[in-house]
């Protein structure tokens, strides 16, 4: 008696919400369905009827990992955690009859992603070596030579210096090849002696220099190293093969800096 009594209950319950479980066919979440882990995913829910709406988010996934726009209609999230995850979007709609009675109908739409692992990126091409603007030559003389026999590690501080004279020479302060020879052979004295006598770094720019000091006396001879403007030219050019060494991928500006003149700025 008491489960046939049980029964009616249900059904007079059943009668007077009408609670419907419909699966609609138009409605469904428009999301991907593998993505790698850390992609930013978006499901959004498309021709769902319906004002109320709850979304079922996997146990998987943390608070922080996802979000909800204030419309219910989509739900974002991001994952680093392999796996896969089931997400379903509950969307309840409550109408009442004619005769005053509330009417329910649920949409219950499913989907699933799995997140993988993410896809090796392969190694950039490195950036290709930049064009050598020289009319002297120096440049690429300079660039050679310190890839055969200068020190890389310390390319950057030996272009300085004569980026540095360079800037000097433009500014009027280093006049001359006699000055210009001076000031540039006392950089190079003060830089070598911050090594050991017979170190690594003080040995390499020997020999560096040793090969690019007789390039010199041959444009000389040519009628090419004369004015300060060619000393200018010729210092910029050696520390351009320098910074092209010291970057490996692209020229550095080398902001110059302070160079003692001659007897005028004593």
């Amino acid at each position: 008696m008491k489960l046939t009594t049980r029964i009616i209950q249900w059904l007079i319950l059943a009668a007077i919400f009408c609670v419907v479980l419909v699966s609609v066919a138009a409605a469904q979440l428009d999301a991907p369905e593998k993505v790698e882990a850390g992609t930013f995913v978006s499901l959004k829910a498309i021709d769902v009827p319906g004002e109320h709406k709850v979304w079922i988010v996997p146990r998987l996934l943390p608070d922080e990992s996802y979000a909800i726009d204030s419309s219910g209609h989509v739900l974002y999230f991001a994952t680093s955690v392999q796996g896969v995850y089931e997400f379903a979007l509950v969307v309840t709609e409550v109408t009442i009859s004619d005769e005053g009675t509330p009417d329910i109908s649920q949409i219950v739409i499913r989907h699933t992603v799995t997140v993988g692992k993410p896809t090796p990126r392969p190694n950039p091409d490195p950036d290709p070596e930049p064009e050598l603007r020289e009319r002297l030559g120096l440049a690429s003389l300079a660039r050679d030579t310190c890839r055969e026999t200068g020190d890389r590690g310390t390319a950057d501080r030996m272009a300085g210096i004569w980026r540095s004279v360079a800037a000097a020479i433009a500014a009027g302060a280093a006049n001359g090849k006699e000055e210009i020879l001076e000031i540039t052979i006392g950089e190079l004295q003060e830089f070598a002696d911050e090594f050991e006598k017979d170190s690594r770094e003080r040995t390499a720019w020997r020999a560096w220099s040793n090969r690019v000091f007789p390039a010199f006396e041959a444009l000389e001879a040519d009628g090419k190293l004369k004015t300060d403007d060619d000393y200018h030219d010729a210092w910029a050019e050696i520390a351009l093969g320098l910074e092209v060494v010291a970057s490996q991928s692209k020229v550095r500006e080398v902001v110059p800096r302070e160079i003692k003149g001659g007897d005028d700025d004593a």
